[in-house]
């Protein structure tokens, strides 16, 4: 994880960590990031929504959370990231389970779709 990442996750942590002192019990104790100020999970929809605006916004290629999740996984699997580290990052049980869900072997077209999207991105 890179500085800026880091960051911006402490700073949540810390609006957090002042919303359960502010609120006391309570506060829904949980290990999420996306939390409203009681603590309580952010709604899946609302954050897939709130994506969604912001690809739009942006002009970048359509794609879902979960999308995004296949390509990171397969990304990272072109790149020579272990299946071990790649299973470890997306949270599964076993790097069987990354195997044989996530990683795609890239044939020409996924290469060139990637490229195009890497270099928009620059």
């Amino acid at each position: 994880m890179d500085d800026y990442l880091c960051q911006i996750l402490s700073e949540i942590k810390q609006q957090q960590i002042e919303n359960k002192n502010f609120l006391g019990d309570r506060y829904n104790e949980n290990d999420y990031v996306e939390v409203d100020e009681t603590g309580k999970p952010v709604n899946p929809g609302y954050l897939s929504s709130r994506f969604r605006k912001c690809i739009v916004t942006n002009e970048l290629p359509h794609i879902t959370l979960h999308g995004l999740r296949h390509s990171v996984a397969s990304i990272a699997n072109e790149a020579g990231v272990t299946l071990f580290n790649i299973s470890k990052m997306l949270g599964h049980s076993s790097p069987d389970v990354t195997g044989k869900v996530y990683t795609h072997l890239f044939d020409e077209t996924n290469k060139e779709a990637f490229g195009k999207i890497a270099k928009a991105l620059k």
